[in-house]
């Protein structure tokens, strides 16, 4: 999984491996991730622990803007808390703009600052 997370950083922003590593490194860091975690094979994670590494994956490359679509659809509660808590620190301290499509009011009432609701009739 170490070069699925570092993989972006190479592809879209064509660092070297080493820079591209270094990147990987500091997003599982922000995430909260055991670095041994990410060793590991996707099947033997958690679904918390997919999600956390899946944002380190999106946060190699630095954006300004992260999509998150239906982020904590199949967490537990807890586990729920803890990415939602995880979202909200990173928008504060790095100015990252979320923008969160959810069937779930909880989530958005959680991270949005503005909300558009869409009804399809």
């Amino acid at each position: 999984m170490n070069e699925q997370i570092e993989r972006p950083a190479r592809r879209l922003l064509r660092l070297d491996e080493r820079t591209a590593r270094r990147r990987a490194t500091a997003a599982v860091e922000q995430v909260g991730l055991d670095p041994e975690t990410t060793r590991r094979r996707p099947h033997g994670l958690s679904g918390g622990e997919l999600q956390r590494a899946a944002l380190a994956r999106a946060l190699t490359v630095a954006p300004s803007v992260l999509l998150c679509d239906e982020i904590t659809t199949g967490l537990d509660t807890e586990t729920q808390a803890q990415v939602l808590d995880l979202l909200d620190d990173l928008r504060r301290a790095t100015g990252l703009a979320l923008l969160v499509i959810s069937h779930d009011a909880a989530v958005v009432t959680r991270l949005c600052d503005r909300v558009l609701t869409i009804g399809v009739r």
